[in-house]
């Protein structure tokens, strides 16, 4: 039996489907979430069944998706008379915001605080009413302040009503970088038309921005118009630095972007060796004899000394792998360290000599100096920097990885079938396998983990990653976060994607693994212990146990 809807409610369907009928509901470039379609069925669904609290409330964001605050707010306190809960007072504290009645929005979310939380102080908000009473849109700030207290944020159903919409002037930095990142994050969940429609309104209602331009930047990159992207980029990280807005995690590329052009530049010019590592000093394993007989994959990693505790686990698991494949396949290991310690300088150099001298299968090569800039951007950039002296004295495949990582036993047959089969290898999630990206942003480019394997090309590939770097890396940019993953991009969009269909292109992330990485395990420090914890001394007595009678023995002292 179908239930009747009380008069307010009544009279609430009746006008909207009346304004509705005369066509003055129409979405506008205000409202970039309004659909009228949609409006129509949440309208039939409530009056179907006019006591379902959940028809009703997305009744009332269709209406303020339009704009029709008044209907909203009715419909809105229709539901409160049937269903308690205190997100719908939260909800009704949007509503009063997005009509600029701040006054009202301060006691509704102090309601609705209270009601949810009845046995918490909440005198750590106190501070967030206050400015909410007097004109600000505080209410943007309440995610952060409640994480802050270890309180859980009410239901989101209505967040989409606060993006975008108009800030008011008197708004603190703090409600700016809040609302950039609310936008940052609303954006990305969109597809290209329903990004345009987020980009016009908010251009609308409260003209260029940071947050605005690096969205445009995306939707243009993603629609092919990469000139026009590189423009936004460059506008978005001048915006950024002059209204200092931080830009949400996977944005902060958009500081070492370089556009086309400034790539194209690189090679026409001496780039400076800024951060350092051409003064580093190497130790390569035995020269004349891998110059002679080049290794069959060179492995490529770089860590600071306090990353360097992943580095003996990741050593000795390619020792074991290579021992235990019979091929013989000779492998080289590559390791930059920035500034080890005199212990771990020893435990390199003992391993070196010994592989050098007992282990056919494995060399061990090391550089080790000081960066010009010392932040984790920078060490994570070290594998590329290396790049250029490795790729001067051997020609052959190399991987670049991240330290925090270990072999798995059968990596030399993973790694033998992925170079039969594969040219170059990356972390692509971010593209389709027709090669075009579809997803994200320019350096939306796992570094994780990379597979080269056309040698002949690697010494143009290698400068132009030194390059990139040593001219992307800037000291003045707020951050340099993501740098490492736009030497790749760009060197990928360079040097392999227009060859997409000549190559075989192998995405990393499928099939089993060719290193066991954090996000296999549970976290970096899960790495350490899973399949038992290796330390230096743990390498160094392994090395021991093989080596033949008749040599010297091996430790960290020698």
């Amino acid at each position: 039996m179908t239930q009747c809807p009380s008069r307010t409610l009544s009279a609430l369907l009746e006008t909207l489907t009346e304004r509705l009928q005369m066509g003055e509901i129409r979405p506008s470039q205000r409202t970039p979430w309004a659909v009228s379609e949609e409006l129509r069925e949440h309208i039939l669904k409530v009056c179907v069944n006019p006591g379902d609290t959940g028809y009703l409330l997305h009744l009332a964001r269709a209406c303020g998706f339009f704009e029709l605050w008044d209907l909203a707010a009715g419909l809105l306190s229709c539901a409160r008379t049937q269903d308690t809960n205190p997100d719908l007072i939260y909800y009704a504290a949007i509503l009063a915001l997005r009509t600029k009645e701040y006054e009202t929005a301060a006691q509704l979310l102090h309601e609705a605080l209270t009601t949810r939380f009845p046995d918490i102080t909440l005198e750590r908000i106190q501070p967030l009413l206050t400015r909410l009473k007097g004109g600000e849109d505080a209410l943007l700030d309440l995610p952060r302040q409640l994480r802050r207290m270890g309180l859980s944020m009410f239901d989101g159903l209505f967040n989409q009503l606060l993006v975008p919409m108009p800030l008011a002037r008197q708004n603190g930095h703090d409600l700016r970088q809040a609302y950039s990142e609310r936008f940052e994050e609303t954006c990305t969940g969109q597809n290209i038309p329903h990004r345009l429609k987020l980009l016009a309104a908010e251009a609308h209602l409260n003209g260029i921005s940071y947050w605005e331009e690096v969205n445009m930047a995306h939707a243009s990159w993603l629609a092919g118009l990469c000139r026009e992207a590189d423009t936004h980029y460059a506008n978005a990280k001048a915006l950024a630095i002059e209204t200092k807005i931080n830009p949400i995690h996977y944005n902060c590329g958009v500081f070492s972007w370089l556009s086309e052009g400034e790539c194209n530049s690189l090679s026409s010019r001496a780039v400076p060796d800024r951060l350092g590592v051409s003064d580093w000093k190497w130790h390569f394993s035995p020269e004349e004899n891998a110059a002679a007989i080049p290794p069959a994959l060179g492995l490529v990693f770089g860590c600071d000394s306090k990353y360097f505790r992943f580095i003996p686990k990741l050593i000795l698991s390619l020792v074991r792998a290579c021992r235990a494949d019979p091929s013989g396949s000779a492998i080289h290991l590559f390791i930059g360290v920035e500034q080890p310690t005199m212990e771990q300088l020893t435990f390199l150099t003992t391993v070196s000599e010994w592989l050098a001298t007992h282990d056919p299968k494995v060399k061990l090569s090391f550089a080790h100096g000081t960066l010009t800039y010392r932040d984790g951007a920078t060490y994570t950039a070290i594998r590329y920097l290396m790049l250029p002296e490795i790729v001067a004295r051997f020609r052959c495949p190399l991987i670049t990885a991240d330290c925090d990582g270990y072999f798995p036993a059968d990596f030399v047959a993973l790694w033998r079938q992925m170079a039969n089969s594969s040219d170059y290898g990356f972390r692509l999630y971010a593209y389709n396998h027709e090669g075009k990206q579809v997803m994200g942003e320019p350096w939306g480019f796992g570094a994780g983990i990379s597979y080269f394997g056309e040698p002949d090309l690697l010494p143009p590939i290698a400068h132009f990653l030194s390059d990139y770097l040593n001219t992307a890396y800037s000291p003045q940019n707020p951050t340099n976060w993501c740098v490492d993953q736009c030497a790749l991009a760009a060197a990928f969009r360079r040097f392999v994607a227009p060859r997409w269909n000549d190559l075989r292109i192998k995405f990393m992330d499928e099939g089993a693994p060719l290193m066991v990485m954090p996000h296999h395990v549970g976290g970096k420090e899960a790495l350490l212990s899973h399949d038992g914890s290796v330390s230096m001394v743990d390498v160094v007595v392994e090395l021991a146990r093989h080596t033949p009678a008749s040599a010297s023995s091996v430790s960290l002292s020698s």
